[in-house]
């Protein structure tokens, strides 16, 4: 009978009521496990075991004589038997049922339909009678004679709650299907494009009011990925009810209006009301003429003041690495307060008013701020500094207004190069942005989504 205490791994001098006992338990795990698997292979080698393990058993029951039954004596309650073996009489203890204190169940645990591994079933807190207990190696369970109340908890799992009554040495498989707590969400995207919102890798579908209900149990967050757009992960911790999501999509870098427009066009701040004219070149002009690049007169008004401000009155260009202003005009051009002669360098860094006025009462036609910003085009040119752009302002009595930035033509250029578009929106940005703060890469997305093109005609470059 070796085959028969082998195949269920007990001790040869076992009782028959634990042969019996293991016995049933083995074979009722083995059926569990063939209806819980869809792999035929592993189906079949399951009964091919089944097999085995039923034929020994059937085997071991046809012996005439069984072997010498285990001696044990548990609290005192015994049964005598009488074997033949050498004209001898021979006393074993069988262990009555009722004396048994321990019983074991094999839990077989699944979350929404699904068995688990053993490292998630490790993080459950499972109690006994409100004792906290562990699963062994084997996968059991042991339970007292009696009535056990078993409850099992997790912060994303309903709770589970059973009452087992143990009678004598039970080993049986228990099916556990555990339930995730669910978050319904509804989503509302801006823009409003299309999106498409993803959990695990998997695509959800698409409901008409964007409504979700995601487990919490094993899926705590999702993404929402949109052509042009950076993908948001949302997280869901903690959300246990019903809730709406309010979700800003930030553009990429390349694919955002402030790189792919064509100069000269308008950028628009969606929040401010902003507007920052966007002109490209290396020899900028100004004047009240229509082929000036930035007009010095009002657009659509009739002023006499407007007369005195020549078609062409001056222009800024860059030379290699300086940047000078010209005066074009018949009456003159004042930088910082004094005429200028003909030419003078606009020094990098420091803010420059540049007026225009009616020689007849000295009283200023048109006032602007010019502040020249300079810095490396790249980090690969970090030894070769120069102008990269102009911020141009509306200088009045109480406040100054950006109008403009001018773009010199190199650094204009690095929106055509992929791997340099976040460099020339980091360096523009702050400058175009009313809080002035310093956009790191990693932040770009949340300032351009605020940013829209509203103007892209290249034959209106005022």
């Amino acid at each position: 009978m070796t085959d028969m205490f082998s195949l269920l791994e007990i001790e040869t001098d076992a009782s028959e009521v634990e042969l019996e006992n293991v016995y049933k338990g083995k074979r009722q795990r083995y059926l569990m496990k063939i209806k819980s698997t869809s792999a035929k292979p592993r189906i079949r080698l399951l009964e091919d075991k089944l097999a085995k393990l039923e034929s020994a058993y059937k085997e071991y029951a046809k012996q005439p004589s069984r072997p010498k039954l285990k001696e044990e004596s548990i609290n005192q309650n015994t049964e005598t038997i009488v074997e033949s073996g050498g004209g001898k009489q021979a006393k074993s203890a069988l262990p009555s049922p009722d004396s048994i204190s321990v019983a074991l169940i094999y839990p077989l645990i699944a979350i929404d339909g699904k068995l688990i591994k053993t490292e998630i079933r490790n993080t459950l807190n499972i109690s006994v009678n409100q004792r906290p207990v562990t699963i062994k190696d084997d996968g059991s369970i042991e339970l007292e004679i009696g009535i056990n109340q078993i409850r099992i908890e997790h912060p994303d799992l309903l709770c589970w709650e059973k009452t087992i009554h143990a009678r004598g040495a039970m080993s049986v498989p228990v099916t556990i299907d555990l339930s995730s707590v669910k978050c319904k969400f509804e989503l509302d995207v801006t823009p409003r494009i299309n999106f498409k919102v993803f959990k695990d890798g998997w695509e959800l579908p698409r409901s008409v009011r964007d409504e979700y209900e995601i487990p919490l149990f094993s899926h705590k967050t999702v993404t929402v990925k949109a052509d042009g757009y950076e993908d948001q992960t949302i997280s869901l911790d903690n959300h246990i009810n019903e809730l709406k999501i309010n979700l800003n999509l930030c553009p990429k870098p390349e694919y955002c209006d402030l790189v792919t427009a064509q100069t000269p066009f308008t950028a628009k701040n969606k929040e401010t009301n902003t507007e920052v004219k966007m002109i490209s070149s290396d020899n900028f002009t100004f004047g009240r003429g229509v082929n000036s690049m930035v007009l010095l007169s009002k657009e659509n008004e009739c002023d006499h003041n407007d007369l005195f401000v020549s078609r062409e009155h001056f222009s800024i260009r860059k030379e290699v690495k300086k940047v000078f202003l010209t005066d074009h005009s018949s009456n003159g051009t004042f930088l910082n307060g004094k005429l200028i002669s003909k030419s003078e360098e606009l020094t990098a860094g420091i803010l420059h008013e540049i007026e225009i006025y009616n020689p007849n009462n000295q009283k200023p036609v048109a006032r602007k701020t010019v502040v020249v910003h300079a810095g490396c085009i790249t980090e690969e040119s970090s030894n070769r500094t120069q102008p990269l752009f102009i911020s141009l302002g509306e200088a009045k009595t109480t406040t100054k207004k950006l109008t403009h930035l001018l773009l010199f033509s190199e650094f204009s250029q690095l929106r055509n190069i992929s791997q340099h578009r976040a460099i020339w929106l980091q360096k523009i940005l702050p400058i175009i942005s009313e809080n002035k703060t310093v956009c790191s890469i990693s932040t770009l997305g949340d300032e351009l989504k605020f940013w829209e093109v509203i103007n892209n005609n290249p034959s209106n470059l005022n």
